[in-house]
């Protein structure tokens, strides 16, 4: 099985070389690592070339258009979605493999832990709720090249185009899974706005289809 990971990164010189070490010593290597680097004003691009990352660089911001374009260069027959700051647990590929072997229609998410102690309760509430829902966890999803293609890649949308490509998988009759495996999950958003008002943000953006177009304060 070939595996492709696909990194859409923003201004990500300091989250970057933490995922892209953690990708490099796992178990199971993947095939390729392609970084996204989008409308980028540090040195994200430098640093993924420096880890032997395949790097695209474009202008144009928005983690969906960034998601596309790197998963168009992608040549594995499987798709991993990262975020630049979602660090893999060392078996994470390994555990990709053994989940999705023999199966043609998949969309895969993994659950995971987060960076500090303080929210480790978020952590654990997010997990049940996307294991409840199958949702995806953090933009962390896998499915086969060929899935991807069929139901036209993440829509361009200014937030939640991972829940849209997630529910669009399963209506074309992907099954879901959730990896015996995990990621260290960066709560920097969380430190930054808050856990109550994020967690907000996202339940309404979960209940709410309307609410999906609207923008909050981005850090990727």
């Amino acid at each position: 099985m070939d595996i492709s990971v696909v990194i859409p990164a923003h201004n990500e010189e300091k989250a970057l070389p933490y995922t892209l070490q953690a990708l490099t010593t796992q178990s199971s290597l993947p095939t390729e690592i392609i970084v996204v680097a989008n409308a980028c004003a540090d040195r994200t691009a430098e640093i993924a070339e420096r880890h032997g990352a395949l790097t695209v660089v474009t202008e144009r911001r928005g983690v969906a258009n960034a998601r596309n374009l790197g998963a168009k260069r992608a040549k594995g027959d499987v798709l991993l979605f990262l975020d630049a700051d979602a660090i893999p647990a060392p078996d994470f590929i390994e555990a990709l493999r053994r989940a999705t072997e023999g199966r043609e229609r998949f969309i895969a998410s993994a659950p995971s832990r987060a960076d500090h102690w303080r929210f480790l309760w978020t952590a654990a509430l997010i997990n049940l709720v996307m294991r409840v829902c199958r949702l995806s966890n953090s933009g962390v999803i896998a499915c086969p090249a060929s899935l991807f293609r069929e139901i036209g890649g993440f829509p361009s949308v200014e937030m939640a185009e991972d829940y849209a490509f997630m529910r669009r998988a399963q209506l074309a009759g992907a099954k879901y899974l959730l990896l015996r495996s995990h990621f260290l999950w960066n709560t920097r958003r969380m430190r930054r706005f808050g856990a109550v008002r994020t967690l907000a943000k996202w339940l309404e953006v979960w209940l709410i289809p309307s609410r999906r177009a609207l923008r909050y304060p981005p850090v990727r």
